[in-house]
């Protein structure tokens, strides 16, 4: 059984992370359009922990739309634990998804950031993605 809007939201914005990731559990098993609505605002937060959050719950539906917004996120936002964590999302999105990877290793300079990228490429069949980001 789904939450009304506002016990979601009140529970995403929650302080327990317990509360944050049950809010997070049941966006996973919603409507993609539906669930996704309810993450974009939290892309815009000045709290860095929820923008974490929306890049998590994002990457729980594979949509154009989720992947758009991944992506517009690693342009724009400067927190490294936030970008790590919408690399890692965006990953599960395939290939279309694997040149945005790269160039995100090729713009940040934080250790995370890289560290993260050559980890998603480094298991698996991604070799060429992979001497992508090393040639630097």
């Amino acid at each position: 059984m789904f939450h009304s809007n506002d016990s979601l939201i009140l529970k995403l914005r929650s302080p327990a992370l317990n509360l944050r990731i049950e809010a997070l559990n049941e966006l996973a098993k919603m409507p993609s359009e539906y669930a996704i609505k309810l993450l974009i605002p939290l892309l815009e937060s000045e709290d860095f922990a929820l923008r974490k959050l929306a890049v998590m719950g994002l990457g729980n539906h594979l949509t154009p739309q989720s992947q758009h917004l991944l992506q517009q996120a690693l342009m724009v936002e400067t927190d490294a634990n936030v970008l790590s964590e919408a690399a890692n999302s965006l990953f599960d999105f395939g290939e279309s998804a694997f040149p945005a990877l790269v160039q995100l290793y090729h713009t940040s300079d934080h250790w995370l950031v890289k560290k993260t990228v050559v980890a998603l490429f480094t298991d698996g069949p991604y070799e060429d993605w992979l001497a992508q980001v090393q040639e630097s």
